[in-house]
């Protein structure tokens, strides 16, 4: 790893960066490492810039003519199928999700994290697809 700038003048702005990983993309905790000499290092008040300015992630919505286009690939498709992933999840999107396949008629499969999201025993749903992870017992 390409080591730019690191230094205790730099960690504000990169524990807001994590800050901002940690609540964006795929939400949960988030880990830095600091090298040791790094981490040894002081930063006197005179060369901070004062406390950073609080910064809350946004959500990027699509663009009218993107929904237009995606509606337009949707209605042309011959046999279009809904794959259904865990972002339906972390976005609260379920209920709109099945809403929309049982508007269209469109079949629906889950990747593992997003199961459920239409039940198996909907008779739009072919079920979950995806790699499974084995959980093996060390204990």
């Amino acid at each position: 790893m390409e080591r730019r700038d690191l230094s205790p003048r730099t960690m504000a702005e990169t524990v807001r960066k994590a800050f901002k990983v940690s609540q964006t993309e795929k939400p949960g905790s988030t880990h830095l490492e600091l090298p040791e000499d790094v981490a040894a290092d002081t930063v006197s008040d005179g060369e901070l810039d004062g406390p950073l300015l609080v910064q809350a992630p946004f959500s990027p919505e699509p663009l009218a003519r993107q929904v237009s286009r995606a509606i337009e690939v949707l209605a042309q498709a011959r046999r279009p199928i809904l794959l259904i992933g865990n972002g339906v999840i972390r976005g609260q999107a379920d209920e709109a999700v099945r809403r929309f396949a049982r508007q269209a008629n469109m079949p629906v499969v889950h990747t593992f994290m997003s199961k459920g999201v239409v039940p198996d025993s909907d008779p739009l749903s072919l079920y979950t697809i995806g790699l499974q992870m084995r959980i093996i017992r060390l204990w």
